[in-house]
Formats: structure tokens, C-alpha cells, sequence
């Protein structure tokens, strides 16, 4: 016991004896760290890439269609479905941020930036 007493009074002594330097390494780290956290945007961006089966999907839709649109009328099709004014909505209802807007004016805007 003697023995465990006299090995931490050794390490107490030797944190005492370097104890500036403790101390000018932690002010290096914290304004290092200080700088970096400063350095980084406020604003992130996300992307996302949607494959769809346009064959699958647009199919019972076109069915009586005499001539078969080319793949370009196909994905615009396509993305006007995906940005739809009722898919915008749900995309923000399951997302809660129909709890930030505070007006009906600020849905519509909030409606009209999403499908832009």
C-alpha cells in the first residue's frame, strides 16, 4: 500500500513539474481547434441521384397511347411526377418541416423553392 501511495505522490510531482507546459499544449489544441471550426461553412449542400424504371412506371399510364414518347418526354414525365406539388408536400410533412413555417405564405414559397 506504502508502495502505491509513493508511485502516485511520483506521478502528482511529475504532473506539477510540467504543468505549463500542460497548459500551453491545451491552449495550442483549443485555439487549433477553435480555427478549424471556424474555417468550416455554415451551409452544407446534398445532392442525390434517383435511377427509375420509367418502363415500369409510365407504362399503365401510357397505355393507350398510339405512338410511344422517346426517353427524353419520358424522364420529363417522370421528374414532373417526382416533384409534384402533393409529393412536395409529403416530402415535407414526413420531414417535420411544416413545423417551421409559420404562415400559409411560407408553405407556398417553401413549396415553390422545392419544385425549382
Amino acid at each position: 500500500m506504502h508502495e502505491l501511495a509513493q508511485q502516485i505522490r511520483s506521478h502528482l510531482h511529475a504532473m506539477w513539474r510540467y504543468r505549463w507546459l500542460a497548459i500551453i499544449c491545451a491552449w495550442v489544441v483549443a485555439v487549433g481547434g477553435g480555427i478549424v471550426v471556424m474555417s468550416l461553412p455554415n451551409r452544407y449542400e446534398a445532392s442525390a441521384r434517383v435511377y427509375v424504371d420509367t418502363e415500369s412506371v409510365l407504362r399503365p399510364l401510357l397505355a393507350g397511347m398510339a405512338v410511344q414518347p422517346n426517353m427524353d418526354q419520358l424522364l420529363t414525365m417522370m421528374s414532373r411526377t417526382l416533384i409534384s406539388r402533393p409529393n412536395m408536400e409529403k416530402v415535407i410533412r414526413m420531414a417535420d418541416m411544416e413545423i417551421r413555417l409559420k404562415t400559409p405564405q411560407a408553405a407556398q414559397i417553401m413549396n415553390l423553392i422545392n419544385t425549382a
